[in-house]
């Protein structure tokens, strides 16, 4: 329980930089919602939006979402928050398993009379507790935003099912991040492999919004999981929902594994 105080005090600080972020990036991103419409109309944002290339459109989110809509424009800044949650997720990631490694510290955490599976247990739930904290702001931010433009639409359920949403990818890339660490020969790649893993998935995201049928692309674009109209429409996808759990649970135990039977050196 010391290691957990711990790891989340050392946590803290850069949790509360993400969160100063994220509430930004929310506020700012939705107040202008009723600043543009208010000025142009959502007429000549769709006459706008129908010249810009494809392929600019999936890189902001905004491929085949009607943004002149409250939950299409919020879906947009969902988009971004989410890119943000699963940057921060990576960063935990590598940190849950390479921080002391890198500081050349290990030797005072990793001597304690407790295993090393416990240890890496509880600095990963630290991170998924930074995790938890990061998702619920975003939901809180977001229902604060929305409250504040003084609409009348209802959108606590699409706000809910992004929230669970960013918990869920960020999760997965957690448990990338922490698999690539433990397995990679020098644990400082970890983040190096997550973010390449995060970037790949978003090329992926992108591929899947130019074709017209990207079924097959979507099994390796994350980020295309769960799609802004299904969550605007109330659902969310029950076997990309498996899948993910899955993923996330055979990663994190076979880093597990893999981490207790590794030496551990300074790098």
């Amino acid at each position: 329980m010391n290691i957990l105080k711990r790891e989340c005090k050392v946590n803290l600080k850069v949790f509360l930089f993400w969160i100063l972020g994220l509430l930004v990036l929310i506020f700012a991103g939705m107040t202008k919602y009723t600043g543009l419409y208010g000025v142009t109309g959502g007429t000549s944002i769709n006459d706008l939006l129908s010249q810009i290339p494809k392929v600019v459109l999936a890189v902001f989110g905004m491929a085949g979402v009607d943004i002149t809509t409250l939950a299409g424009y919020y879906s947009v800044i969902a988009f971004y928050v989410l890119i943000c949650g699963i940057i921060y997720s990576v960063h935990l990631g590598a940190n849950a398993v390479s921080r002391e490694v890198i500081d050349k510290t290990y030797e005072f955490i990793f001597t304690k009379p407790c295993s090393k599976k416990y240890v890496l247990g509880m600095k990963v739930l630290a991170g998924w507790l930074a995790i938890v904290g990061f998702t619920v702001m975003s939901m809180v931010f977001s229902y604060a935003s929305v409250a504040a433009l003084g609409t009348e639409e209802n959108m606590n359920k699409l706000i809910i099912l992004y929230g669970i949403v960013v918990f869920i990818l960020s999760s997965l890339f957690y448990a990338f991040t922490i698999f690539f660490a433990t397995t990679s020969k020098k644990a400082e790649k970890g983040m190096l492999y997550g973010n390449l893993s995060f970037l790949l998935a978003f090329i992926m995201g992108i591929v899947h919004d130019m074709l017209d049928n990207g079924t097959a692309i979507k099994w390796i674009s994350p980020l295309k999981y769960f799609e802004a109209n299904d969550l605007i429409a109330g659902k969310l996808d029950g076997v990309f929902l498996i899948v993910c759990l899955c993923l996330t649970v055979v990663l994190m135990v076979f880093s597990f594994e893999r981490f207790q039977q590794n030496d551990l050196q300074a790098s």
